[in-house]
């Protein structure tokens, strides 16, 4: 069983480094393979710091982690995703999901 749970970290791990090379090309376009991936690892600690876990939101976490920067949970400028993502009450779907709504209201704005 533990073997299973590798290869799908594992899985998970290639495929997202695949997706930030994919989504963020000029972010990543100086990072080597090793550093992508040491990025994801730490991305999915500060996801689980959160109690987020399951793949798709630990994505999502990654994703603006590689947008707004790795402290984006605590940076100043992104003081409101901090925020979000402290709520309590709220299920990790939920809390990323205000965050994507936050994103997409800031677009709209410009």
């Amino acid at each position: 069983m533990e073997a299973l749970r590798q290869y799908m970290f594992d899985q998970f791990v290639r495929e997202t480094v695949r997706q930030l090379w994919q989504s963020f090309p000029d972010e990543t376009a100086s990072m080597e393979e090793d550093d992508i991936k040491a990025f994801v690892f730490r991305g999915i600690e500060n996801a689980g710091r959160y109690g987020i876990s399951d793949s798709e939101n630990v994505l999502r976490y990654i994703e603006c982690s590689m947008a707004y920067g790795e402290d984006f949970d605590v940076a100043p400028e992104t003081d409101w995703a901090g925020s979000i993502l402290r709520r309590e009450g709220l299920s990790p779907d939920t809390r990323m999901d205000l965050i994507d709504w936050h994103e997409f209201a800031a677009s709209e704005a410009d």
